[in-house]
């Protein structure tokens, strides 16, 4: 509770805390705007970029990445390589294999 002194000099608490004065409104500081959002939100890889990707990766290795799919940064590129495209091949590989073993 806000303390009044009193008319003795001895600090009592104020009996009416709500006759206060509000708190005053500090005025927002005008800095520098928010920027515009550039980059749109990610887009799913398409078949033809899973397979531009595959092809960069046949042709050159695990590496180069930003030149991998057009559109598409090198970090993206490689991530969606280690994400989608790799574990995706290895296990229609892996399946293929089963059904081969399992046919003789």
């Amino acid at each position: 509770m806000p303390r009044t002194p009193s008319l003795d000099g001895e600090i009592k608490p104020s009996s009416k805390p709500y006759d206060r004065k509000p708190t005053p409104k500090i005025p927002k500081a005008e800095g520098k705007p928010k920027p515009e959002p550039t980059a749109a939100a990610p887009s799913a890889w398409t078949p033809a970029e899973c397979l531009a990707l595959f092809d960069h990766v046949k042709r050159v290795g695990e590496r180069q990445w930003e030149d991998a799919v057009p559109g598409r940064s090198g970090p993206v590129s490689r991530k969606a390589w280690k994400n989608r495209v790799e574990p995706f091949i290895r296990k229609a590989l892996a399946s293929k294999n089963g059904a081969s073993t399992a046919d003789k």
